[in-house]
């Protein structure tokens, strides 16, 4: 049992070390070789309301294509899927950013913060209106 569980852990690092890696190119890439300014981005960090922000046990976090989303396995209330798009190069990068702590909260097994939009109409395509909203901001526990 002992070996099991050590082969697991082994391969979420294996799997968080690959996501990045592939985050760091990826930003290579899209910024071609430019200095990027990681506090520039055009996020908001700190949602208008309280009911913006959830504690979030991550159950999956996938990437479909055109965006990017994470399943909070715990907590009351309908909204239990955080999606953020992958249409331009700066939803893209914030996207990646997403991606990169919600793979480090699951890998190690922590709790993320998740600020989100409260307004459905402003949600990722795919993102359906009664239980996902648009990721804004992740902060890890």
């Amino acid at each position: 049992m002992k070996t099991r569980t050590v082969y697991r852990k082994s391969v979420y690092l294996l799997v968080l070390a690959i996501l990045i890696t592939a985050s760091f190119l990826a930003g290579s890439f899209v910024n071609r070789g430019q200095p990027v300014n990681a506090q520039g981005a055009t996020i908001a960090a700190d949602p208008a309301a309280p009911n913006d922000e959830r504690l979030c046990t991550i159950g999956f976090v996938a990437d479909y294509g055109t965006r990017m989303q994470v399943w909070c396995s715990n907590g009351p209330g309908p909204i239990v899927h955080f999606a953020a798009p992958l249409g331009s190069a700066v939803e893209s990068r914030n996207a990646n950013r997403f991606l990169v702590m919600l793979m480090n909260a699951y890998a190690l097994n922590k709790q993320a913060l998740l600020y989100y939009e409260s307004n459905s109409a402003l949600n990722p395509p795919g993102c359906s209106a009664a239980d996902c909203r648009l990721l804004t901001g992740v902060v890890l526990q």
